[in-house]
């Protein structure tokens, strides 16, 4: 992960420490349990619902806060990608459940 942080701050001319600092590390953990929120909500057919408003209402209040583009499609309980990029910052994860 440092290498990326170095190679992108090498590109806008930023030193390493800045680019660190500005890493929006709680704003992907935020979504990270949001996203796990509708995984739990997902596994129980009654809530399938009440967890696609909830993906909707990420999506508006993540634009509406914070100006990120939030997207989640495609649902699966099992693996969940998370993909963020706020115009400063990239970060991609993939969480495998059993």
């Amino acid at each position: 992960m440092l290498a990326l942080i170095v190679n992108e701050s090498m590109l806008v001319g930023k030193t390493t420490s800045e680019s660190v600092l500005e890493f929006s590390k709680s704003d992907i953990l935020d979504i990270k349990d949001e996203v796990s929120r509708v995984r739990e909500l997902n596994l129980n057919p009654a809530y399938v619902n009440a967890a696609n408003n909830h993906i909707r209402d990420m999506e508006r209040l993540s634009l509406a806060r914070k100006s990120i583009l939030l997207e989640i499609s495609d649902f699966n309980p099992s693996v969940m990608v998370i993909h963020f990029n706020n115009g400063v910052n990239q970060y991609e994860e993939t969480l495998r459940h059993l």
